[in-house]
């Protein structure tokens, strides 16, 4: 499950009005059950991008892990190179409250957390390790924000939340019509126990983005196969 919330559960509502301003909203479903939604507004301008977003979870799912998070990232961008600079998340679970800061030196993640992390073991992974790793954040605004033809289907990029590394790939692409879906890969690279590292019931899934929408396409669905059944984000 703590897969599934790195990659589900990072996410605040406004930005100023300007250049490729985007929101896009989410309804999360786990086994064709509602889970949750997932709202994120990004902008991008000269090369700079700010993603906030927001993320709860509802229904079924909320009684089980009753959980918010809010979280903003902010860098610079060039095609599909990102440069985070600092990310700042709020979660809330169980009426608990964390926050967690994420700065840049050198490409180096160096993170803050209030309380500390305790719970932290020797296999966490340390941001020093891992140069270039994005935020979370970060990452999911890569992920799902809108993209030009030559930019859909292609993505790979390495996030850190500050214990645990992954990775996601998007590469080839087949069309349905209107519609193009990704073959994507989300692999788990570092901070994980050996055969927790080697657990790939969460690896494969696929991005889907509707090709209609003028020069930049949007994400309308990602789709997944996890141990909890079907994963499926659906666009608003």
């Amino acid at each position: 499950m703590r897969a599934l919330t790195v990659f589900v559960l990072l996410l605040a509502f406004s930005l100023p009005a300007a250049a490729q301003d985007e929101k896009a909203i989410f309804d999360v479903r786990f086994a064709g059950i509602r889970g949750g939604t997932l709202t994120l507004h990004s902008v991008e301008r000269a090369g700079r991008y700010e993603a906030v977003g927001r993320a709860a979870t509802s229904g079924l799912v909320g009684g089980i892990l009753n959980l918010t998070a809010e979280a903003r990232a902010s860098g610079s961008v060039t095609g599909n190179r990102y440069t985070p600079s600092g990310y700042d998340e709020t979660t809330t679970e169980r009426g608990k409250t964390k926050t967690k800061q994420i700065r840049f030196s050198g490409n180096i993640a160096q993170v803050t957390q209030t309380p500390p992390d305790t719970k932290r073991k020797s296999y966490h992974a340390e941001g020093r390790d891992h140069p270039g790793a994005l935020d979370p954040m970060s990452g999911l605004y890569a992920l799902l924000r809108s993209r030009p033809a030559e930019l859909a289907c292609n993505l790979d990029i390495t996030t850190y939340d500050g214990r645990e590394v992954h990775r996601i790939k998007l590469a080839g692409g087949r069309r349905d019509g209107d519609l193009l879906h990704c073959p994507a890969q989300y692999i788990r690279v570092a901070g994980y126990k050996p055969k927790d590292l080697a657990d790939k019931s969460f690896r494969d899934f696929e991005v889907t983005y509707d090709t209609t929408q003028g020069d930049l396409w949007p994400v309308v669905e990602v789709r997944a196969r996890t141990s909890y059944g079907t994963m499926v984000f659906d666009r608003r």
